[in-house]
C-alpha cells in the first residue's frame, strides 16, 4: 500500500492525492510546494518516510553522503541533523545574519560543536571538518535569517 501512495503523490498534486487519500501517512500531505515538481515530492516523501523535515533530510544527506559507514548509527546521525538545526534556529540565524562577521562565526562555531558532540566516532577530524565545512555553506546558501529560508513553504503547510 506505502508504494501505491508514493506512486500517487509523484503522480498527483497534494492537494488531489489528500483528497484521495485523507488518511495517508503523517505528514505525506505536506509535500507541496508552490513549484510542484517530482524532486521535491520524492525528497518529502523520503523525509516524512526518515522521520525528519525536509531541511532536516538536507543537513543529513550532508553529513552521510559520502561518509562512513553508519548502519548502527544512522539515528545518532539523524538526532544530530535535528539538534543542529533547532540550536541555529533558536537564536543563531537572526536577521542578516550572513552580513555580521560575528553572526556568522556563531553559526560555524555552532555546526563545528553540535557536529562534535553529536556525530557518531565512526566520522575522523578530517570527515568532521569536511562535513562542518559542508554544512556551513548549505546553511550560508539555505537560511537568510529570521525564519526565511528555502524551506520556508513549508511552514505554511504543516499543521493544514
Amino acid at each position: 500500500m506505502d508504494i501505491l501512495l508514493r506512486l500517487f503523490a509523484k503522480s498527483l498534486t497534494t492537494s488531489l492525492f489528500s483528497v484521495v487519500f485523507p488518511q495517508a501517512p503523517a505528514g505525506l500531505q505536506n509535500c507541496e510546494s508552490p513549484k510542484f515538481d517530482r524532486a521535491r515530492v520524492d525528497a518529502c516523501v523520503r523525509a516524512n518516510t526518515n522521520r525528519l523535515t525536509e531541511e532536516e533530510l538536507a543537513v543529513l544527506d550532508l553529513l552521510t553522503k559520502p561518509g562512513p559507514r553508519l548502519r548502527a548509527k544512522k539515528e545518532q546521525v539523524r538526532t544530530a541533523a535535528r539538534d543542529l538545526l533547532a540550536a541555529l534556529k533558536r537564536g543563531k540565524l537572526v536577521l542578516d545574519w550572513r552580513k555580521k562577521q560575528t553572526a556568522k562565526a556563531q553559526v560555524q562555531v555552532t555546526i563545528q560543536r553540535m557536529l562534535a558532540e553529536g556525530l557518531p566516532r565512526a566520522y575522523s577530524l578530517v570527515e568532521m571538518r569536511e562535513k562542518s565545512e559542508v554544512v556551513y555553506q548549505h546553511v550560508y546558501d539555505a537560511y537568510a535569517g529570521e525564519g526565511q529560508s528555502l524551506y520556508s513553504w513549508q511552514d505554511a503547510f504543516v499543521g493544514e
